[in-house]
C-alpha cells in the first residue's frame, strides 16, 4: 500500500512497529510528520484545496484495482452501505445541517442557504 501512494505522491507515516493482542490492545508506532506538516484540530479552509488533494490523490491509488497482499479492508467495504449504522441516512440532511451551523464562520460557502439542504 506504501509504495502504490508513492507512486500518487501520497504521504503517509511510514509504521516503524505494531503489537496486537486480538481483543485487548493493537498498537502502531509510526514516524512522525510534524516537523514536515501541521496539525490542526480545526481544518482551516484556506487549507481545503491541499487537503483534497491529498484526498483525490490518495482514492487515485487505488481506483479500479484491489492493492495485492494488503489484508487491510475487502475493496469497497469502507463505505458499503450494508455495513452503515441503521439509520443513518436519514440522519443526514440534520448532520449536513448541523455541520453548515458550526462551520459558517470558517468560509462562506456554510452559510450558503443552499449548503444547508445537501443532504436531502
Amino acid at each position: 500500500i506504501q509504495q502504490a501512494l508513492a507512486e500518487h505522491g501520497v504521504r503517509v507515516p511510514k509504521v516503524l512497529g505494531s503489537e496486537s493482542h486480538p481483543g485487548q490492545r493493537y498498537a502502531i508506532l509510526t514516524e512522525n510528520l510534524k516537523s514536515q506538516w501541521s496539525t490542526f484540530c480545526v481544518h482551516p479552509a484556506a487549507r481545503s484545496p491541499e487537503v483534497l488533494r491529498w484526498l483525490s490523490s490518495f482514492h487515485r491509488a487505488f481506483q479500479g484495482r484491489i492493492p495485492e497482499k494488503h489484508g487491510l479492508w475487502d475493496f469497497g467495504t469502507h463505505v458499503h452501505l450494508k455495513r452503515r449504522p441503521v439509520g443513518e441516512l436519514d440522519l443526514l440532511p440534520q448532520s449536513i445541517s448541523d455541520f453548515c451551523d458550526a462551520f459558517q464562520g470558517e468560509d462562506p460557502f456554510f452559510q450558503r442557504p443552499e449548503s444547508h439542504l445537501l443532504g436531502q
